[in-house]
């Protein structure tokens, strides 16, 4: 495609199916950030796969927040009802598999754990940080990312009706020094230390910033996409080695704090996108038909797995059970890819709408 037709092939409402099968190899990285790596090496890669949530957002925003005012609303209060019916179902199952989960293993959740739960630290943790209580509740802390999501998308609709989103470059720095400060570098900010060892995914210190990068993309899209593949590959490389950089540099001087938040990190989700939406050409492939709503499915799954995984495979199999754990999030991967398929199939033999 030339590179001046970037911008009118967007604004036309068109989707590049490279950002639907983006989101489908995605979705391993966010099993591998989740459940870990074995760990003869997933202490030296899982660092690395955190840029894959940060490349969700920039789609979300570049798909979003386009540059037509009238659209943009639209777009914003759809997207807005959509998260939000989401992360309902989401909270509303994860708390029932948990239940579940306790009624199961301990027969019962008990009184001192519902204390524990409903308590004001618990809370405050879950609204403003969006950390789920997983001392007290060990099966759910993936919500954080739809969490996030959705609010970010009222941050986005407060801020269109404000006229604000005209100033996006100077509230992108803004909302950046906010996710770097309170990340890797928090330390040098004087940011206090909370006993976590990382702020999964606030609105403030994930969504909005990268929400934003992917507004900005969108905006400059002519500038940006049109350039050969192997441009963004070397970008990604670039952005791996900076983010080891950084990771080396901070745990010398010992002021790494908190995790998931660094440039190079950035730098890695905004090259994958890029080469994505680069592709603009028709695919008739599998993946770039039903990509997205397959990174939706395993997305939704991956907890269920997970729980029934956790109670079976002690008594199932005890002797590999250690094996096993080792390779969780690879398993939970399949597993997840095997429902969504089969998920998949049943919609289109019973013709059920998506």
């Amino acid at each position: 495609m030339n590179e001046a037709s970037f911008s009118e092939f967007y604004d036309s409402g068109k989707r590049a199916h490279g950002a639907d099968i983006l989101k489908f190899w995605l979705m391993p990285f966010v099993m591998f950030v989740l459940f870990g790596l074995p760990t003869r090496f997933g202490g030296y890669i899982r660092p690395f796969m955190g840029f894959a949530a940060p490349a969700f957002y920039i789609l979300c925003g570049f798909f979003v927040l386009c540059p037509d005012e009238a659209v943009r609303a639209v777009k914003i209060k759809k997207a807005l009802k959509k998260s939000f019916k989401f992360f309902a179902l989401l909270f509303v199952l994860y708390l029932l598999l948990n239940i579940f989960y306790f009624a199961i293993v301990y027969n019962y959740m008990g009184v001192d754990l519902l204390k524990e739960i409903v308590s004001k630290r618990v809370i405050f943790d879950f609204f403003v940080f969006n950390l789920w209580p997983v001392t007290s509740l060990p099966i759910g802390n993936s919500i954080w990312f739809i969490q996030s999501l959705f609010y970010a998308y009222i941050f986005f609709l407060i801020a269109d009706k404000l006229k604000l989103l005209r100033f996006c470059t100077p509230i992108f720095i803004i909302f950046s020094l906010i996710m770097l400060f309170t990340g890797e570098f928090s330390a040098l900010a004087g940011f206090p230390y909370f006993g976590y060892g990382f702020i999964p995914g606030g609105a403030m210190t994930r969504a909005i910033p990268y929400m934003l990068l992917g507004m900005l993309v969108r905006k400059h899209a002519d500038r940006l996409l049109g350039f050969r593949g192997i441009y963004y590959v070397l970008l990604f490389l670039i952005g791996a080695a900076l983010a080891y950089l950084e990771l080396r540099v901070l745990t010398h001087f010992n002021i790494l704090t908190y995790t998931g938040h660094i440039i190079g990190l950035g730098i890695m989700a905004l090259s994958v996108c890029l080469l994505a939406l680069s592709e603009t050409q028709t695919d008739a492939s599998f993946i770039a038909a039903h990509g997205r709503s397959y990174a939706k499915r395993i997305y939704a799954l991956c907890q269920p797995v997970y729980t029934i995984i956790l109670i079976i495979l002690p008594s199932v199999l005890p002797a590999y059970s250690s094996y096993i754990a080792e390779y969780l999030s690879i398993i939970i991967y399949l597993v997840c890819l095997l429902f969504a398929f089969l998920i998949g199939l049943v919609k289109f033999t019973f013709n059920i709408g998506n």
